[in-house]
């Protein structure tokens, strides 16, 4: 399982000229089963929004490698993955299935 931290690297009106784009991809990966939870980050203390999060099954880094350098936002330059592996030992019984 992976957590994907998404971290801006354009101011945030560029990053809105593909986030349509961004957003269809999220949605196709969702219908997939690929991604399990995504958000926006809630904006920082000089109220900025810096980026966001997704959450995804597991799976192979060479497949996640390939699903990410499909997004607009790594396309367009307007953003970059920081990428989290873990195991979840523990979870909520509810997230059995999808883990």
């Amino acid at each position: 399982m992976f957590t994907l931290i998404i971290n801006y690297t354009k101011p945030l009106d560029e990053v809105n000229k593909v986030r349509e784009e961004h957003l269809a991809f999220v949605i196709k990966h969702f219908e997939q089963g690929t991604f399990i939870a995504c958000g926006r980050q809630e904006p920082n203390e000089q109220g900025v929004v810096e980026g966001g999060l997704i959450w995804t099954r597991g799976m192979p880094r060479t497949q996640l490698d390939a699903i990410i350098a499909q997004d607009p936002y790594v396309i367009e330059n307007v953003a970059e993955y920081k990428i989290i592996e873990f195991n979840p030992l523990r979870h909520h019984a509810n997230l059995k299935e999808l883990l």
